[in-house]
């Protein structure tokens, strides 16, 4: 066990590392929604300097380590279309939505398309990934009809507890 010791602290140390990296490209990029008229003009020289950085410590270093600044990047990039984003005109996709299923399903064309082709599990895997994608997007359609609709009359408080019955449904 205490043999162990060192190499459970390296892997702790980088994993670490990226969840850090991924909270400071966040951080840099609400410091620039604050200070730049251009946000997202600015944000991607930002991400491109940080994607370029990577590039230049693995050249020199040839370690897993310079995965941090693309980490810091990627976080960059998921915040500008999450609902907690700074700009105006927000996105509001989900997160989870845009970096879980549809990178998933990317991936999987790509293999499919390419000399991996797709076994049984990764055909499955897509299939629930894309059911996933086309689910959230109709319930938020149904969602926005209905909130639209008002079908029982305008209320006086926020009709959004309709929704609870479209994700209900989507969660079926």
């Amino acid at each position: 066990f205490v043999q162990s010791l060192p190499g459970a602290f390296a892997t702790i140390s980088y994993k670490l590392a990226m969840i850090a990296s991924h909270f400071f490209g966040v951080f840099l990029f609400c410091a620039l929604a604050h200070v730049t008229r251009w946000p997202v003009r600015v944000g991607s020289l930002l991400l491109a300097a940080l994607t370029a950085a990577a590039a230049v410590l693995d050249l020199l270093f040839e370690s897993r380590w310079a995965a941090c600044p693309v980490s810091a990047s990627l976080g960059a990039m998921n915040f500008v279309s999450s609902p907690n984003t700074l700009l105006e005109g927000k996105v509001f996709m989900m997160t989870t939505l845009t970096t879980g299923n549809l990178q998933k399903c990317a991936k999987m064309l790509f293999y499919a398309v390419s000399d991996h082709g797709l076994n049984a599990e990764e055909r499955a895997q897509t299939l629930y990934a894309a059911a996933t994608i086309l689910s959230t997007i109709c319930g938020a359609s149904l969602a926005g009809l209905a909130l639209y609709a008002s079908p029982f009359g305008t209320a006086t408080t926020s009709p959004s507890w309709w929704l609870l019955f479209v994700a209900g449904g989507a969660m079926r």
